[in-house]
């Protein structure tokens, strides 16, 4: 039995193609792949099976973050102690991923919120005041070149404590008992939904 790496190794021009048509249309069938390049279902079927098993093609969902009128940020992150940044960055319900990079110990975050001055509350009042931060930089995320999709949990409930374990509440954070935003309201969601 070949090993996952052996797997990834060994992609052909076929395995490709498959990739980028679902890059492209993630929705494709297994007969449309078929189809479009030439091949029976069955040897698409075998082929998306160990592209899968292969960790080379990955499936999941998300949220079209335009769509739904967020904003995203970028905040470079200087630290001593890169554990306590990313540690309550998990817990943010506006967290969407990090990176870290060689030189100068920079982690970088990305938020999502409903406004810029979520952004900046976020930050201030909430990041900066982690023990070890001493450099932030924000950058407001204009345009993706590329379509993003997010995966940002839409359905949180309302909780006496900020999830993130820092007080003060952020104001549109969507735990906030005083949540008067306009995204994580479940009726504009419902509205959204089924248009």
């Amino acid at each position: 039995m070949n090993s996952d790496r052996e797997l990834t190794a060994s992609r052909d021009n076929t395995d490709r193609k498959i990739i980028a048509l679902l890059e492209i249309d993630p929705k494709l069938t297994q007969a449309d792949l078929a189809k479009r390049l030439g091949m029976s279902q069955s040897s698409i079927a075998v082929r998306l099976y160990n592209l899968h098993r292969g960790n080379l093609l990955v499936d999941s969902s998300g949220v079209n973050y335009a769509v739904l009128g967020i904003e995203m940020c970028r905040v470079e992150v200087k630290s001593s102690a890169e554990n306590l940044v990313i540690s309550w960055a998990r817990k943010c319900p506006l967290f969407i991923n990090a990176s870290t990079g060689i030189g100068d110990n920079f982690l970088s975050l990305y938020f999502a919120a409903e406004d810029n001055d979520m952004f900046h509350y976020l930050v201030d009042e909430h990041l900066r005041k982690i023990e070890g931060v001493s450099e932030v930089k924000f950058t407001l995320i204009r345009s993706w070149e590329r379509p993003y999709i997010i995966q940002l949990d839409l359905d949180y409930t309302n909780k006496e404590n900020p999830p993130c374990g820092m007080n003060p509440y952020c104001p549109k954070c969507p735990s906030n008992p005083h949540y008067n935003g306009k995204i994580w309201n479940h009726k504009r969601l419902r509205d959204l939904m089924t248009k």
